[in-house]
């Protein structure tokens, strides 16, 4: 990371993939980022004796409730990334994956009903993943397709409504500022990933791919 920082040429991911167990063949292995990503953090959790996965993860907490309004059940499970579906933009991604969700027929008691399902945050993590899911059936293929419509985000993000008023008073903070993105370029079945990042939060973003 220092020669990332301060080298003025190429930086060679060597010797962090090697400490990481990262055998030379696995490296040049193509891969989904998110498999990656998911698989980096999780090699870098069993390489370190203090828990960092406070720093990614966080909570969702999950309601059902009856067609009365009265709540049936609630659940919590833990995330790392948050799977939104393509939209015009994040913010209107990120209401769909929160609004609630109608289930018909659902056995309440002796009685079938119509109940709801609803999803908040409990927990924030502090440094929040966004993964847009872009590939999926076409109807006309009946095969899995990349959707490579564009979506709208903002460098800053308020989770706020998003957050289970409950816990809404114990949260630190629920606003993000972005500071990275990862770009996918290319089919479903190959393509190139490219990143711009801003890593001292100030006005000045980098540009990274393998392929200049």
């Amino acid at each position: 990371f220092y020669n990332l920082e301060k080298g003025k040429s190429h930086c060679s991911t060597v010797k962090l993939t090697k400490a990481l167990g990262m055998s030379d063949r696995s490296v040049h292995i193509q891969q989904d980022i998110q498999e990656f990503l998911s698989d980096f953090l999780e090699r870098i959790q069993r390489n370190l004796k203090d828990e960092i996965s406070y720093i990614f993860e966080g909570t969702t907490i999950h309601f059902l409730k009856s067609s009365r309004g009265t709540l049936l059940s609630s659940s919590t499970e833990t995330f790392k990334q948050l799977m939104i579906n393509v939209s015009d933009s994040v913010d209107t991604s990120l209401k769909s994956y929160f609004s609630p969700e109608k289930i018909e027929n659902y056995n309440v008691g002796n009685e079938t009903q119509t109940v709801t399902l609803e999803s908040k945050i409990s927990v924030l993590p502090r440094i929040l993943q966004i993964v847009i899911k872009r590939y999926k059936r076409g109807l006309v293929t009946n095969s899995n397709i990349k959707d490579n419509s564009q979506v709208n985000f903002k460098e800053d993000l308020d989770l706020l409504p998003f957050v289970d008023r409950r816990n809404a008073s114990s949260q630190n903070c629920t606003k993000y500022k972005l500071y990275a993105v990862i770009a996918h370029s290319g089919t479903l079945s190959s393509g190139h990933y490219t990143v711009f990042l801003k890593p001292e939060m100030k006005d000045v973003w980098f540009y990274f791919s393998d392929s200049l």
